[in-house]
């Protein structure tokens, strides 16, 4: 994943009206510096990160809060109009164990990825590690806080030896899918003084655990088993995992494909860059050309190659300069080129190469939108021009009418051709943009993030859709029913829990089974309101009985404790959030996962 760096966008002395770039797709504002972080007294400040966006239309950037300019946050924006801002880690907050902290947060150091059902899931470095390594893959939705998946220095799962404590896992060695099952090669303690990578490993969302490649597997067509694991692994989002070794056959390292259990050789492993694909392909970009490689049959399909016929007018392409790929396998390239008619030795293009062919989109030289325009610079690296699904591309290049020169941003694909989506006359809610800092790719609802600068001094996160796109409809808000009732508890937390039951007239009961800081058992609950997902409850704490036969009900009493609010994202999952006025308690909050269920009772 690489940054998109700050445009500013060149502003003639006088803007022609010819280059307007208003008439296609919408810019929608999300938020903006100064708005409110949920649950706390901090507004927002948006930093210098790009923003980016998942497959279902979750915005996720980095960002630092007005009041505490030194600490890194990840950030969402979720919901059907994409404006419900959650904060889901940060800098210097204590791991789940309490033993450590997370470190520096950035485009470089962190990876985020995301599922279906809205969960975020950042694997992160961690820091001042007492009983543990130094990265973490955790869970995290909008509504609730960390959850532990994968941790240097821990097992993931029972009778399996712990990740090793140093370079245990890493972003090359861990993916995740849309459905939340993870793929990751670890570095494992084999003994306490040897770590070492055995295995391909899938952990499922429901937590099966299943190696699936190991040392010694069999390469299938061939005579082959693996020796060596290189710890990277590739996952093209459709269940398709490769992943990178060696085996007997020779000291050359390839690139191998799952499929089921059956591990096939599938390309050969250089230095270049890689990228997995729909349809169990690979894509693999050199100086000179661009292969694919698909269904494990190592015999790769160039797509470009030096000396090739420019699919325009009289030329050919020299090198590749920089190429990114879409997840449907669609390659977007900035080649320098050779020999075209009236250009230099140094002239630039931009091509789209997909099932079809090869596209010229644009080239220095040739003309741009606007009427008597032309193309003078096109970009040189994939921070400024990238492919998503379905062959959208967006890129920044800067054009000349007449005397004056500007800077805009550009769309291609094959239904609307080049069309300009940004420049310096671009009007969101009455404010003109006057820099950006781009996200990475169109989604596949077409849509991209970014974050914008306007002239009415604000600093916006805003959203490009493409015409004809439209949020999905709302999902099914998850409601309180009966069937929520039953025995609640953290796994991280095993040992205490809460007892809750639904009650008529939308009221509920729950009782928290736990501890003081003293390590007495304590217990304290209530009963109160509930709306939708919500329940919240003053707790009191009983006190002052005896166990039978010495117990006086005149000296029980019940001083209050707090307030708890219960929020269940659906049947299985909650939070319970607290805020105590004993001494002792103070306020936080904790996940929860349901236990059991009474009989009689299901939950929709």
């Amino acid at each position: 994943m690489k940054t998109s760096p700050s445009m500013t966008l060149a502003l003639a002395l006088v803007l022609a009206s010819n280059v307007s770039a208003q008439d296609f797709g919408t810019i929608e504002l999300k938020a903006k510096s100064g708005d409110p972080v949920p649950g706390t007294t901090q507004s927002l400040r948006l930093n210098s990160d790009a923003p980016r966006i998942t497959s279902n239309g979750i915005i996720w950037f980095y960002a630092e809060t007005q009041q505490d300019t030194n600490t890194t946050s990840l950030f969402s924006l979720s919901g059907q109009t994409q404006t419900a801002l959650g904060r889901h880690i940060s800098e210097r907050q204590a791991t789940p164990d309490n033993d450590g902290r997370v470190g520096n947060l950035s485009l470089f150091g962190t990876r985020v990825y995301s599922t279906d059902n809205g969960t975020l899931m950042p694997l992160v470095f961690l820091e001042n590690i007492t009983t543990a390594g130094s990265s973490a893959l955790y869970r995290t939705t909008n509504a609730q806080g960390l959850t532990e998946v994968l941790r240097n220095g821990k097992s993931f799962a029972a009778a399996q030896p712990p990740i090793c404590r140093t370079n245990g896992i890493g972003n090359s060695s861990v993916h995740v899918e849309r459905n939340g099952d993870i793929w990751f090669v670890p570095n494992v303690a084999v003994s306490s003084t040897n770590c070492d990578r055995r295995s391909v490993i899938r952990l499922t969302n429901s937590g099966a655990v299943a190696a699936i490649a190991n040392l010694g597997s069999s390469v299938q067509g061939t005579a082959h088993t693996l020796t060596d694991l290189w710890g990277e692994v590739l996952g093209n989002g459709q269940g398709g995992i490769f992943f990178r070794g060696r085996d007997t056959s020779s000291s050359s390292s390839f690139w191998y494909l799952i499929r089921g259990t059956a591990v096939l050789r599938i390309a050969p492993s250089t230095s270049s860059d890689v990228y997995a694909g729909a349809s169990e392909t690979l894509t693999i970009i050199a100086a000179n050309t661009v292969t694919q490689y698909r269904s494990g049959s190592m015999s790769g399909i160039e797509l470009i190659r030096r000396g090739q016929n420019l699919p325009q007018g009289q030329g050919q392409f020299f090198s590749i300069r920089d190429a990114d790929v879409s997840s449907d396998n669609v390659v977007v390239a900035t080649m320098e080129l050779t020999g075209t008619v009236g250009g230099t030795s140094d002239d630039s293009g931009l091509y789209l190469v997909d099932s079809q062919g090869v596209v010229e989109i644009a080239r220095e030289g040739r003309p741009a939108i606007a009427p008597n325009s032309t193309f003078t610079a096109i970009p040189n690296s994939t921070e400024l021009a990238t492919v998503g699904p379905g062959g959208r591309v967006r890129f920044e290049a800067t054009y000349r009418v007449g005397a004056s020169s500007f800077t805009g941003w550009f769309y291609y694909d094959r239904q609307f051709g080049l069309r300009e989506f940004l420049n310096a006359t671009t009007s969101v809610q009455g404010a003109v943009v006057q820099s950006v800092r781009m996200g990475d790719r169109f989604n596949e609802r077409g849509e991209i993030p970014m974050q914008v600068s306007l002239n009415n001094n604000t600093v916006q996160i805003a959203l490009f859709r493409l015409p004809g796109t439209a949020p999905p409809p709302p999902p099914p808000i998850f409601a309180i029913s009966p069937g929520i009732s039953g025995t609640w508890f953290d796994p991280q937390q095993s040992g205490h829990g809460l007892l809750v039951e639904v009650l008529p007239a939308n009221q509920i009961l729950a009782w928290w089974f736990t501890f003081d800081a003293q390590g007495n058992q304590a217990w304290f609950g209530g009963v109160g309101p509930y709306v939708g997902n919500t329940a919240t409850i003053p707790f009191a704490r009983t006190a002052g009985g005896r166990f039978i036969p010495n117990f006086n009900p005149a000296q029980v009493t019940n001083p209050p404790w707090g307030t708890v609010t219960l929020r269940f994202t659906n049947c299985n999952q909650g939070r319970v959030e607290f805020s105590s006025q004993m001494p002792g308690f103070g306020t936080g909050s904790m996940n929860l996962q349901r236990l059991t269920l009474p009989a009689g009772l299901s939950c929709p």
